[in-house]
This record gives C-alpha cells, structure tokens and sequence, in this order.
C-alpha cells in the first residue's frame, strides 16, 4: 500500500509520497490500535476508555503532563455540563488525594475542583494502570495516509521524532490532525470569524487558606489566525501581571502560573454529522445520541454584539443567561468527513462557532472523550469503520457508555433554570403552551421563556398575540414588539420605534440562589433590543432614527449599548477595544 505523508509547509497542506523500502510497515517505529493526539481534557479520557476496552493504546502530547486546560492551564473547577462517566472514576481518585491532607483544600460549596498535582496523579495512575504508552513533550509533525485511511503520525519530541502506526486515530489536540490533513473547517463568527477568547489562569491561595486557579480573560482570536499571529498574542498576555498583581497580598498569594493557555474555542471541523445552535432552535434532534452535553452559551464575549443573530437571540433578546440547555450527542460528530478512522475529542467537532461555547464545559468533555474512546476500540474489535459501528453497532455502543452513566437519559434535561438546583444539575422549565401562558410572562419583567417559546415557535402568533401590540401594559406591548421582531414580523415595527423615542428604563432582577455570582441577572432592556432588531430590519424609514442610536457619544451605559447593536443598520461592527 503507497504511502503518502502529509505535513505543514508555512502552514500550508503539503503531500509527498514515502518511499519505503519493502512495505508500508517499514514506515514505521511503533504500532497500536488507537493513537490519540492531544491528551488533554477528552483526549486523556479517549486514551482511558479505549484502554478499559481491551485495546493498545499510545498517547502523545506537547505539554508535560495529561490534562489539558484541566490540569496545566490550572483551570480546575468543573463549571456547569451534565454528569456522569468514567470522569467520576478519576476524581474519587483524586478525592483520596486531597483527604490524605497532604495539599491544601480546594473546597468550596457546590463547587468540584481539582489542582494539577492531584488530578494528573490520578490520571497518571489510571494510564499506568491499563498500559497506555505516552510521548510527553511531542508534538504531530506529519500524518501517514493510504487508500483513504489514516494509517500513523508522526512525533518528534525533545530529541528525535517516532512514526507510529495505528488502526484509529482520535485528535484530540483541538484538530491538529485536522489541520495536517488539510480538513476543511466549519465557518467562525460571521463577522470577523474570532472564537471566544482564551484565559490566562494563575494557582493561588486564597485569604481563607484554600487553593483555587484565578483567571484573566486574554483575546478573543481570529480563527484562521497563523503561528505568528497566535504566537504574538499569548507572549503579550503571558508578560501581563498574572490576574492584576495588585490583588495578590499576604492572605491572597501567587502559588504558580498555568503551563498552557486557556482556550476556549477551537476552529470546528466538518463531521460526517454537522450540529449547529440553528439547528437545535429549529427543534432537530438525533436518534443516535451517545450522550447528552448540559451548559448556558458560554463563549466569554465581551462584545456580544458582533455575535451571530441565533446567539443574540438567545443572549440578549430572550435574556437566557440564566438557564442552560441539554444537547444530544451523536457518534457522526465525532467522525472527521472523509477519513473513516479519524475521530475528534475536543471543542474542534462539528457543532460550530456558538453552539461550541454550550458543549465545551469540563465534564462534558470528558464524556465526548470516553465516547470517542470506546467508538474507537469498536471499530478496532468489529474490524469496521466509525460509521459501521454508528449504524450497526449502536446499541452495543450505547449500553459500554451507559454502564459508566456517560449516557444517562435523565440528562436530556430540555431548558433549565439555573438556579433551581435538582438531583445534582438543575430543574427543567417549562414553556409557555398556550396564547394566555405567553400572555403572562410577557407582562412582567421576566419575559425570557415567553420570549424563547416564540423563538422556538412553541406557541403559535395568531391575532390574539398580534393584539397585544396595542395593550395598555407597556411590558406586555414591548416584550410582545420584541418577540415578533425576532421572527422578522413587520408588525413589530411601530412598536419597536417608539421604544427607541422614549427612555432607557431598564429592570434588572437578582437571583437568590445561583451558582456563580456573574451570571445571577436577568436584565431587561428593551430599549437595547428595539436597537438590535431595528437594525435586522433595515428599513430606510429608520435610517434618521437609528443614526440618532447608532452614533451617541454621551455618558449614558444603556444608549452606548444599544449604539452598539444599532451600528448594524450600516454594516458596521464595532470592534471590541481589547486592552493594551
């Protein structure tokens, strides 16, 4: 079988045949089953799970340790996603770990942490446990392909580089195979196609004794950004004083500093399945769901505006920051197109720019690895490609993830408020049904799943809900004016305009009981989202109107927002002012 060997030329694709001497195997240093690329937050789980199935396995990753953002980028706490999977194995682990008393606590109510010693001891043990070969320090230099397949990579390390054949290769370095193979990606952010922006995290104690990683949000970054580019912007923030130095005293101390950044955001490759947040707002869901993803839209912009409709819509217009939603899963978006022994395990798999920030969350990666990890040692044991095992393999498949509660049915938790905690995530909402439903969440100053059940058009617009364009209650009236125009509905129109001529009152509403303090506001502006959805319109009636929004310069915080949104009529995008 010819070989072919495919490499990065000043970040270009490049092929070129390998001549071996008397077959393919001579190509090659090493063999195994599976070789995982990138052992970081799925990766490592891919390497463990396939390992659990019986097969050989050999890991490679450029840091030195196992983990990924996990561990080295001293992002330790679990945020929101569903639970359940081989995860909870690793951290009962790690649990002994931190009760043996040796480090300091991390402890902090409703709250999972884990620091980097403790978690990548216990990964260490559990890879050392089942076998798995690992190259620390190496990095993807090339892949080796023949008759369509993948057939190894190539790894050079601190010294000299190994070859290794493999019969499934899982990426799960945020698609470097990907990028080797010249795979195409999926679209970024429509206006300036950046990705969410990454962290630089530092370990602290904090004034209570307690251990705990500190984050300081670094760039939003384009998503076809080259070496240099990329390269630039981690050194300027790498040289920024770790999380503002002048929070750090006697009781808040400096511990140490992440190894690698925080990215939040890879570019997404094409699967033989593509999921995107439409897709999930037009109410398409798979038959094949290997398990279940649980998270709010958490991609960390600072610049919401520039985001695309479907996530404003979400965001700004329904208010959703508060509730989370579940996703379901499939193998097919684990699958790279084209190359039927390429599998993904990280935020680089078919679910595009904005549904990405909803299934990136810690746990929920760790499932995708263990999915991608036993999806791999199926194929190697029936002989077959990931597709084979999705179409005629699925129930086996299915019940290897069930077994761990990787697949739980109870985490198809629909939309959920997150501050009503149930059975150890959150409960489900209920949406308005019917025309008096809508009615009354629309009238008050929490309109989000009225707005949402329009948005999803689980409630049908007839001309009971269009007559509220004229009620007496001014909510009802604005947030009925808000939900049509989200649906591009003309009728809005007046409404909407006379929104913008009047004041910029804004209802801001506290939660009790939530999670993280950051997100525990629904705020209701509609002047801010008269400004967005006239903007969508673009009707030349509105250019004097929205060129009165668009270009303020006073002081007032809700006019400078809406002037954002507004700035959108014209074509204009107003850049993000990152910091110096």
């Amino acid at each position: 079988m010819p070989l072919k060997k495919h490499t990065l030329t000043d970040g270009v694709p490049t092929v070129t045949a390998v001549n071996a001497a008397n077959d393919a195997s001579d190509a090659f240093d090493a063999d195994c089953d599976v070789l995982v690329i990138g052992l970081g937050t799925a990766g490592v789980m891919a390497a463990i799970a396939a390992a659990k199935q019986g097969c050989r396995v050999i890991g490679a990753d450029a840091a030195p340790l196992a983990g990924g953002v996990g561990t080295a980028a001293c992002v330790w706490d679990y945020y929101y996603g569903a639970r359940g999977g081989l995860y909870r194995e690793i951290n009962r682990k790690a649990d002994a770990l931190l009760a043996g008393g040796v480090y300091l606590s991390t402890a902090r109510e409703g709250i999972s942490t884990y620091p980097t010693s403790v978690k990548s001891l216990a990964l260490e043990g559990a890879l050392d446990a089942l076998g798995v070969t690992r190259y620390y320090g190496s990095a993807v230099t090339a892949v080796y392909t023949g008759d369509g397949r993948l057939c190894g990579a190539e790894l050079f390390g601190e010294r000299d580089s190994v070859r290794i054949r493999a019969s499934v290769v899982i990426d799960g370095a945020d698609g470097a195979v990907c990028r080797l193979l010249g795979l195409p990606t999926l679209p970024g952010r429509k206006c300036d196609n950046r990705t969410a922006r990454f962290a630089r995290t530092v370990a602290m104690r904090d004034g209570e004794g307690r251990l705990c990683g500190a984050w300081h949000q670094g760039d939003a970054l384009p998503q076809d950004a080259g070496t240099e580019e990329l390269s630039a912007r981690f050194l300027r923030w790498s040289a920024k004083p770790p999380c503002y130095a002048e929070h750090f005293d006697r009781g808040n101390r400096l511990l140490g500093l992440g190894c690698i950044t925080g990215i939040r955001e890879a570019a997404c490759y094409e699967t033989e399945e593509v999921y995107t947040f439409t897709d999930w707002l037009d109410g398409k869901r798979s038959e094949k769901v290997a398990f279940y993803a649980l998270s709010q839209l958490d991609n960390s912009c600072a610049d919401v505006w520039n985001e695309d409709d479907d996530f404003v819509d979400w965001h700004t217009l329904c208010n959703m920051n508060p509730y989370a939603f579940s996703v379901g899963i499939s193998p097919d978006l684990l699958m790279a197109k084209g190359i039927d022994n390429l599998l993904l395990a990280g935020k680089h798999i078919g679910t595009g720019h904005i549904l990405t920030s909803g299934v990136r969350m810690r746990s929920d990666m760790e499932k995708l690895g263990e999915a991608a990890g036993v999806l791999a040692a199926l194929c190697v044991s029936n002989r077959c490609s990931a597709k084979t095992v999705a179409n005629q393999h699925f129930p086996a498949f299915r019940e290897i993830l069930a077994q761990s509660g990787c697949y739980d049915a109870d985490n198809d938790r629909g939309v959920c408020d997150l501050n009503v905690p149930d059975r150890g995530m959150w409960r489900t909402c209920s949406l308005p049904q019917t025309a008096e439903e809508l009615k009354e969440c629309l009238s008050g100053i929490t309109p989000s799943l009225g707005l949402l059940a329009v948005r999803l058009r689980r409630v049908a617009v007839d001309d009971r809900v269009t007559a509220w364009l004229t009620a007496e209650n001014r909510l009802l009236r604005e947030n009925t004016a808000v939900a049509l125009g989200m649906l591009g509905d003309r009728r809005a129109l007046p409404v909407l305009r006379d929104i913008l001529r009047g004041d910029t009152e804004r209802y801001l509403r506290y939660w009790d009981e939530f999670q993280y303090g950051w997100h525990a506001v629904t705020d209701l502006c509609n002047f801010i989202k008269a400004a967005c959805l006239l903007a969508r319109f673009r009707d030349p009636a509105d250019e004097a109107l929205m060129k009165e929004v668009a270009f303020y310069n006073g002081e007032n915080e809700i006019r400078t927002e809406a002037s954002r949104y507004a700035k959108r009529y014209f074509g204009i995008f107003e850049p993000l002012e990152e910091e110096a």
